[in-house]
């Protein structure tokens, strides 16, 4: 497992890899001009941006969770917490 301070010291490459390796889709969403891909890594949540039209991926980056439930709150789904 790895600490959010050591997976923000890899390089874009080592991090993505990690991801790969290590991660879990949980949400896939896209703005104007990338496909953003949201996975748990160990205890880590990870954004990594895919720029559609420079086919390549830009930035991978650790979420917190207040960040999650900022970005995709309304996407997840808690009808099964409520009863």
């Amino acid at each position: 497992m790895i600490s959010l301070d050591r997976f923000i010291l890899l390089s874009l490459a080592e991090r993505l890899q990690y991801v790969f390796k290590h991660g879990s889709v949980l949400f896939n969403k896209t703005d104007k001009h990338h496909t953003i891909k949201l996975y748990l890594v160990d205890n880590l949540y990870v954004e990594v941006w895919f720029h559609i039209v420079k086919n390549k991926i830009e930035k991978v980056v650790a979420l917190n969770d207040e960040q999650v439930l900022i970005h995709y709150g309304e996407l997840i789904d808690i009808s099964g917490f409520l009863n």
